[in-house]
């Protein structure tokens, strides 16, 4: 849908179908106070909360999204997703595992270190 660009002004994006979080996302909360901070609003969207719906929108050519790079490289690779950079860069979001109070419970702190061990999210576990 864009052809060999490979950067989008902010007001070009905000032109595209976007596919957007709900305003119960960290993600949705932070993009819509960074595009209202940069004076846009969103004409044309589609809300999803769903990762692998969000991926299958965008592949499809819909709409453009923000997906988590790293674990999408093989899509990129394969010509399915393009990436793009915009002016401004959008805001870096940082994502925190919360989980409740583990003292004296082993199965729990079991649980966190198989978790700790295991989890690499820059990985993609379909191809």
């Amino acid at each position: 849908m864009i052809g060999e660009r490979t950067s989008l002004s902010l007001e070009e994006l905000v032109g595209r179908t976007l596919i957007l979080q709900g305003s119960l996302s960290g993600m949705g909360i932070a993009y819509g106070e960074w595009f209202k901070a940069n004076g846009v609003s969103i004409s044309r969207s589609i809300t999803c909360n769903n990762l692998l719906g969000q991926i299958g929108l965008a592949v499809s050519g819909l709409a453009t999204a923000y997906l988590p790079a790293h674990c999408l490289n093989h899509l990129v690779e394969k010509g399915l997703l393009h990436k793009l950079s915009v002016t401004p860069a959008l805001p870096k979001i940082t994502y925190k595992a919360i989980h409740r109070s583990v003292e004296g419970d082993q199965f729990m702190l079991d649980i966190l270190a198989i978790t700790q061990a295991r989890c690499d999210f820059s990985k993609w576990v379909i191809r």
